[in-house]
């Protein structure tokens, strides 16, 4: 599939001068990785390469057709979702502060890369649109028009991520200290806030949950990364917006 960056460009409000707070949010150890070299030539693998004309190193590795080839992996049950990180895309791009231009969303990977997605970016609704342009991204590294950056990958780490933001960080993990997103979003609201959501299906942090001194918990269930990140934001536009 040719990828037309300019598909995925929007205009967008800017944030003026006297904007107080602004929201980043990582959707960290997310399951986006390509095909590891360790099944590639696993019969699923190649047939799968094949319909799709590509080498299967350049293709990304998804549970809904690698689920045979992938039982040779390690921590297999929680890899091969990049669908996770499409919903949470989409809903964060969509939302009133990333059209305000107060929004700063980025995916962080298994293999410890950063996925920033510029907040002018309009990514395709359409799944298998949205797998070959981060198959195209994994490859050439940026999807850019003539003037702008539409999305950047590269190797960092999360903690090197982390280090990069202002203001307070907060992870929402179960085993966090009980709170509510509207006390996170009212902690301190002259400061920029960073909030860190899983981006896998099931299990724990690897890394996170030694990475960030505040971490809470909304409930005493677990919930999706996809329902995280939409109470996230509408918490933060109805504390935001209500100043």
């Amino acid at each position: 599939m040719i990828i037309n960056p300019y598909d995925f460009l929007e205009t967008m409000n800017t944030a003026t001068e006297d904007e107080k707070q602004k929201l980043t949010l990582i959707l960290a150890e997310s399951e986006i990785e390509q095909i590891p070299s360790k099944i590639q030539f696993h019969p699923q693998i190649k047939s799968y390469a094949k319909s799709k004309n590509k080498p299967a190193s350049e293709l990304l590795l998804d549970a809904s057709y690698h689920h045979a080839a992938m039982k040779k992996l390690p921590d297999s049950s929680r890899r091969g979702r990049p669908d996770i990180a499409h919903r949470c895309a989409l809903f964060a791009l969509d939302s009133a502060i990333n059209k305000k231009a107060l929004l700063q969303f980025y995916i962080h990977t298994r293999n410890e890369k950063i996925i920033w997605i510029n907040p002018k970016t309009r990514l395709p609704r359409q799944y298998h649109r949205f797998i070959g342009l981060m198959e195209q991204l994994l490859k050439k590294s940026c999807i850019e028009t003539a003037n702008e950056v539409l999305l950047s990958i590269e190797s960092k780490s999360l903690d090197e991520l982390l280090s990069e933001q202002k203001g307070e960080t907060f992870l929402l993990w179960e085993q966090g200290k009980k709170s509510s997103l509207f006390q996170m979003c009212k902690y301190n609201e002259s400061s920029p806030l960073t909030v860190v959501i899983g981006g896998f299906p099931h299990g724990d942090f690897h890394l996170a949950s030694n990475l960030i001194e505040h971490k809470i918990s909304i409930d005493s269930e677990s919930h999706t990364a996809s329902y995280l990140l939409a109470k996230t934001i509408c918490t933060f536009e109805q504390v935001y917006f209500q100043q």
